[in-house]
């Protein structure tokens, strides 16, 4: 099966499955961003995975490129997901090379749903297998766009004792006076998250950084 393949093989059974009734709120959920089919997200995994298991033997790095970026050009939001579920289910394919797909598809149709399990799933494992892309993910927390810039943020989100920690700090910290929400949101995120492995270390950075916003400082603590 080739990506093409794939790509048809999904959409007929994203149509075959169209329930207009659920299409509403869960379109009116995401602001009303995008169409949707109304499949939820557990037949969607249920619809997925006979095909990504046939589609296997065929999977590499260049088809996930071509399949992902099909996917993400069809209106319906499903789509989106599917390509982040395909490049989840075999995200141990990906080298350095597919940082710059990842970029793309992160700035392509954003909204925290894909760009959240692009990061942290599929951004932070090839982080965890390839240090030296950790110089791409300072770059990142930089960026002039927020989205990446959340990538960048939240992307150790699953590390736990190996999280970097000096650059989730630095990612906070440089980021820490800015006033978009799902930058704060981030921050409180990621903070929260690595507070499961050293809570002490995170609340000594919160209480060092009065400039985090309250929904920071609030995510940040909510376990400690």
């Amino acid at each position: 099966m080739g990506p093409a393949l794939l790509v048809k093989r999904i959409r007929a059974d994203f149509e075959a499955n169209r329930n207009p009734v659920d299409a509403v709120p869960m379109a009116k959920y995401m602001l009303h961003k995008f169409p949707f089919f109304g499949i939820r997200a557990p037949q969607c995994r249920a619809l997925l995975k006979p095909l990504f298991i046939e589609a296997k033997p065929s999977i590499n790095e260049a088809f996930l490129h071509d399949a992902a970026r099909a996917l993400f050009k069809l209106p319906e939001r499903e789509y989106h997901h599917a390509a982040a579920s395909l490049l989840n289910q075999f995200r141990a394919t990906l080298t350095p090379v597919s940082v710059g797909l990842l970029r793309e598809l992160i700035q392509k149709n954003s909204w925290w749903d894909t760009v959240d399990a692009l990061s942290a799933q599929c951004v932070g494992a090839m982080v965890l297998r390839h240090t030296r892309l950790q110089g791409e993910m300072d770059a990142w927390a930089a960026d002039t766009d927020f989205w990446i810039r959340r990538c960048a943020i939240i992307h150790q989100l699953s590390f736990r004792e190996k999280t970097d920690v000096e650059r989730l700090f630095a990612y906070c910290e440089a980021n820490a006076a800015d006033k978009e929400f799902f930058i704060r949101k981030a921050i409180g995120w990621a903070l929260r998250q690595y507070a499961r492995t050293d809570a002490r270390a995170v609340m000594r950075f919160v209480a060092e950084h009065p400039e985090l916003s309250n929904l920071s400082k609030r995510e940040a603590l909510k376990h400690c």
